[in-house]
C-alpha cells in the first residue's frame, strides 16, 4: 500500500528503516514544514518519494491511500482530521489528540467514512508485554488488586535534540500513554480517576530558563479499571530517565506479583519479566521464543493489513484505545 509520511522529525527517523524495508508499505511522499528534514527522510527511502512542505499540497498531489502522521504531539489531531477528510486511512503517533472530545470525533469520522485509523503505541502487541499478560492471566498471581506503573520520561533535553514539543505537552501525553495503553488492553477501560495531583517539579534546565514550558512536569494519579486493579501511576519529567524505574509496571495479586521492566519496549530481553508466587523469591520468566524486536513500522503495516481485509471495527481498535487514553490523561 502506498503511503504519505507527514512529519520528518526524530520519530520519523525511528520509522525510516522499517518503512524502507517494508514489503507492505511504499513511501510515495514525505511532507514537513522544514524542507531539509523532508529531503533527508526522503533520501532514506528507495522508492524515491516526492517532497512537500504543505499538507494540502501533498494530499492534492499524492493519491496514496494511507497517511502516517508523525508530526509533533499537539499537531496530531489537525493533521489526522485533514487526512480523514481527504479520504485517507491514517496511522498516528501518540497521542491521538490532546483533547478527549477531539479524539472521539476523529474515531467517529473514521467510522463515518469507513476509513482505517490506527494509533501508537503498538507495544500491547509486542513480545514482552504479551508474555507478561499470559503469565498474569494464567492464575498464578491470584486476584490482582493493585498495580504500580511509572513513566519517568526524565530529562528530555538530554536525550532529544528538539524537546519543546515534549515539554509543552507534559509526561502524561508523551510517556504515560505506554503503561496506560497496556493496562487498558489488559483490564478494560478506566472507570474513575480516583486521585490526581501535579507537582511543579521541573528539571534544572527548564526551571532556570526564561520561559517555563506549558506542560505539567510531574503527575501522580490513582485509577480504577473496569476489569482489574486499582493502579498507582506516576509520570514525570523530573525523575531521571536513568533511574531504576523507567516505564516499569508491577502487578500485585493475592498469590504473587509480576514485574514488567519496560511497558514501552519493542523487544523482549531475557530480564523483561519477573514473577513471584506464594512464598518463593522473585524469579526471571524469560520470553520462551527467540527475541523479536518489532519495528516502529509494524503499526502502519498492521493497519494496512486490516484495511485490506475491509475497514471493520478492527481497523480502528487502536484508535479507540488511544482516544480513551487521552480521556484518562485529560481527567
Amino acid at each position: 500500500m502506498d503511503c504519505l509520511l507527514v512529519g520528518a522529525g526524530s520519530v520519523a527517523e525511528a520509522y525510516a528503516d522499517g518503512l524502507a524495508a517494508s514489503t507492505a508499505l511504499r513511501v510515495t511522499g514525505v511532507c514537513d514544514l522544514h524542507p531539509e528534514r523532508a529531503d533527508a527522510l526522503a533520501a532514506a527511502h528507495p522508492s524515491g518519494p516526492a517532497v512537500y512542505t504543505d499538507l494540502a499540497d501533498a494530499l492534492a498531489a499524492d493519491p496514496a491511500p494511507m497517511v502516517i502522521n508523525l508530526t509533533s504531539h499537539a499537531a496530531h489531531a489537525d493533521v489526522t482530521e485533514a487526512c480523514l477528510a481527504a479520504g485517507r486511512h491514517v496511522f498516528s503517533e501518540k497521542p491521538l489528540a490532546m483533547d478527549a472530545a477531539r479524539a472521539a470525533d476523529l474515531v467517529a469520522a473514521a467510522e463515518r467514512h469507513d476509513l482505517g485509523l490506527g494509533c501508537a503505541p503498538i507495544t500491547p502487541g509486542c513480545d514482552a508485554q504479551r508474555h507478561a499478560r499470559a503469565l498474569a492471566a494464567d492464575g498464578r498471581l491470584g486476584g490482582v488488586q493493585f498495580a504500580a506503573a511509572t513513566a519517568n520520561v526524565g530529562r528530555v533535553d538530554e536525550w532529544h535534540d528538539r524537546p519543546a514539543s515534549f515539554l509543552d505537552v507534559g509526561p502524561l501525553y508523551d510517556g504515560a500513554v505506554y503503561p496506560l495503553a497496556l493496562l487498558v488492553a489488559w483490564f478494560g477501560r478506566v472507570t474513575e480517576v480516583r486521585t490526581a495531583d501535579a507537582v511543579a517539579a521541573w528539571p534544572p534546565a527548564q526551571r532556570d530558563g526564561d520561559d517555563a514550558p506549558d506542560g505539567l512536569p510531574h503527575v501522580e494519579a490513582t485509577l480504577s479499571f473496569s476489569d482489574g486493579p486499582v493502579v498507582s501511576l506516576r509520570a514525570s519529567f523530573y525523575v531521571d530517565h536513568r533511574s531504576r524505574e523507567f516505564y516499569g509496571l508491577e502487578l500485585h495479586g493475592d498469590d504473587g506479583t509480576l514485574y514488567l521492566r519496560d511497558t514501552g519496549a519493542l523487544g523482549a530481553p531475557r530480564d523483561a519479566v519477573t514473577v513471584r508466587g506464594g512464598d518463593r523469591e522473585p524469579t526471571l520468566a524469560p520470553q520462551p521464543q527467540p527475541r523479536c524486536s518489532r519495528a516502529y513500522a509494524a503499526g502502519p503495516e498492521r493497519l494496512a493489513d486490516r484495511v485490506a481485509g475491509g475497514c471493520g471495527s478492527s481497523a480502528r481498535a487502536s484508535a479507540r484505545r488511544g482516544a480513551h487514553v487521552v480521556a484518562v490523561c485529560n481527567a
